[in-house]
């Protein structure tokens, strides 16, 4: 699977998931209320999904950097998704 299709897999997760929280929160939907406990949760693993898929995706711009012989292409982006993720975890 390339990463374009990863990619598009990935764009449609986050979607879905964005929708489904959405919906959850315009209902107005609380605790007990099955439309939160399964919305919720849901959406959030969809986002999460997508963010996972955006890794993988990441990982193999990287490998295929490295064998077409693309050094430095393959070398910024893994510097740059590398401060990418340090800036996100010194947030933390």
């Amino acid at each position: 699977m390339n990463h374009h299709a990863i990619n598009k897999f990935s764009a449609l997760s986050a979607a879905l998931g964005l929708v489904i929280l959405l919906g959850v929160v315009l209902s107005g939907a609380a605790y007990p209320h099955p439309v939160f406990q399964f919305g919720a949760p849901l959406g959030m693993l969809f986002v999460f999904v997508s963010v996972v898929l955006q890794f993988i995706s990441w990982i193999l711009k990287i490998c295929r950097g490295v064998k077409e012989k693309q050094y430095r292409l393959a070398a910024v982006i893994a510097v740059l998704g590398l401060l990418a993720i340090w800036k996100l975890l010194s947030r933390l």
